[in-house]
């Protein structure tokens, strides 16, 4: 398999040198033996867990994974196990989420392998139609319409294969959506037919704002359209979830009065909204929501646009006021994962 390719290319060993077996792993000389560790006569001690492996050296190094993706793991780091050692080594990973960005460049398999993951997100091609809203469909040209269709029916075709090089490294991938939540650079000639639909969800927003609030959060419309992209995307791309970007391009931080009474002009209860639905819509296709954030120098003026990076402190939000409602209201399959560094914008 993978594992065993890589393994034989990290020693720097031929194709040939690679041998498949039927039945229980054995120790021989000179051999590394790959195997699932379900049904091994293991001491419930030595047992790898989770995404962890097990390496053994009795006759010969046997390495038992708890599951295939655990195989790979250990091809990709034989200096910790692969010669110098007698006793027992189990490697069992500490963190339940080891998420990666996808690069085309490289297999899957050696991606995992190299970098341990179990998690990717990935811009899986997906071309959004909005077909499933007549209303807005309808405004768009027959051309525009045609073009759509037929790209978004390719992308699922095509997807089919995507992701099943995942699977068939036993990982995950999250699709990602476009960048931020700005629905008109989500795509610019489905936001004029949505505003041509529904004129009464186009958004206001503060003046010399960078958030520019193409849509109004405390409009019904704009979830209308926002569930019906993120749902077609999810269908295009059949991945095991999605991921969405918060960081700036929110794209909603709407000043009109429905949201100062909703209280959707505050960007943690326009989070809220936009986790919300996106988990609704995803959650009964059998798809996960899983949101990258991260926080990145501070509050600035980039020309003469204020961008407001939440999050970070000084003269925004903080962390904590930020996310506390996602994190207490929100449900508790939602993936965060975020970063913090110091650098830009100082």
């Amino acid at each position: 398999g993978s594992a065993a390719k890589i393994l034989a290319g990290r020693l720097k060993l031929s194709a040939s040198s690679i041998e498949t077996y039927e039945g229980a792993a054995k120790g021989a000389a000179g051999a590394i033996v790959f195997a699932l560790a379900e049904g091994a006569a293991l001491p419930a001690a030595l047992h790898p867990h989770k995404d962890g492996y097990t390496v053994v050296y009795a006759g010969g190094v046997v390495v038992y994974g708890a599951r295939p993706r655990s195989l790979l793991f250990a091809a990709g780091e034989p200096e910790h196990w692969a010669a110098g050692r007698t006793a027992p080594l189990v490697r069992d990973p500490s963190f339940a989420m080891r998420v990666c960005s996808y690069h085309a460049g490289h297999s899957v398999a050696e991606q995992v392998a190299t970098l341990g993951v179990n998690l990717f997100t990935a811009a899986v091609p997906a071309t959004v139609s909005l077909e499933g809203l007549p209303e807005v469909f309808g405004k768009l040209t027959p051309e525009a319409q045609q073009r759509l269709r037929a790209a978004g029916a390719a992308h699922k075709a095509e997807n089919v294969a995507v992701v099943k090089e995942f699977h068939d490294a036993d990982v995950e991938v999250f699709a990602l959506l476009p960048y931020g939540n700005n629905f008109e650079r989500w795509s610019p000639e489905l936001y004029a037919a949505a505003l041509a639909a529904y004129p009464a969800a186009k958004g206001t927003p503060e003046a010399h704002s960078w958030e520019k609030a193409s849509l109004c959060p405390s409009d019904p419309d704009t979830w209308k359209v926002f569930d019906a992209f993120v749902k077609e995307w999810a269908e295009q791309t059949q991945s095991d979830g999605i991921s969405a970007t918060f960081w700036d391009q929110y794209g909603a931080y709407c000043q009109d009065e429905r949201c100062k009474r909703s209280g959707n002009d505050k960007f943690p209860n326009e989070l809220y909204e936009f986790i919300s639905h996106y988990h609704a819509v995803v959650k009964p296709m059998g798809q996960r929501l899983h949101l990258r954030t991260w926080s990145s120098g501070c509050p600035h003026w980039l020309g003469e646009e204020y961008v407001h990076a939440p999050g970070y402190g000084q003269f925004g939000l903080t962390h904590e006021q930020l996310w506390a409602r996602v994190i207490h209201e929100t449900p508790a399959d939602v993936l965060m994962q975020t970063k913090v560094y110091h650098s830009d914008c100082e």
